[in-house]
């Protein structure tokens, strides 16, 4: 199964634009990479919940990453954060449209460095 990939648009900020801002070619590319392994996995990224700084992203999903990932190999697994360590410093979040069990797209809602991209995310979707 593979599903389209699309950028939320709120007025005149979109993920696109994120991916293009990130500091580094390297880091575009591995964002787009694992944009890619999201179309065939939706479900790769960690489920995302409830924080106070945030509000309600618990239909969102999260993919760490970082200049050095391999997305590309697809033994590669996305990250998981380590109490202490900087890395991986990026985040994508994105949400599963039309529902968990049978998604029709996956939309890309930010892009970019914690905690930003959380505080992007909830206010795109307004959900602050």
């Amino acid at each position: 199964m593979s599903l389209p990939v699309r950028f939320f648009e709120h007025g005149d900020e979109e993920p696109l634009a994120d991916i293009e801002a990130l500091p580094s070619q390297q880091l575009q590319r591995v964002a787009f990479w694992w944009l890619k392994r999201v179309q065939r996995q939706p479900r790769l990224g960690a489920s995302l919940a409830y924080q106070r700084s945030t509000g309600n992203l618990s239909d969102c999903r999260k993919i760490y990453f970082d200049e050095d990932d391999e997305p590309w190999n697809l033994l590669w697994e996305p990250r998981r954060r380590v109490a202490d360590d900087p890395r991986p410093r990026y985040r994508i979040v994105y949400r599963l449209i039309s529902g968990d069990e049978a998604p029709t797209f996956v939309e890309v809602i930010s892009v970019g460095p914690k905690p930003a991209v959380y505080w992007k995310a909830s206010a795109r979707l307004e959900r602050r």
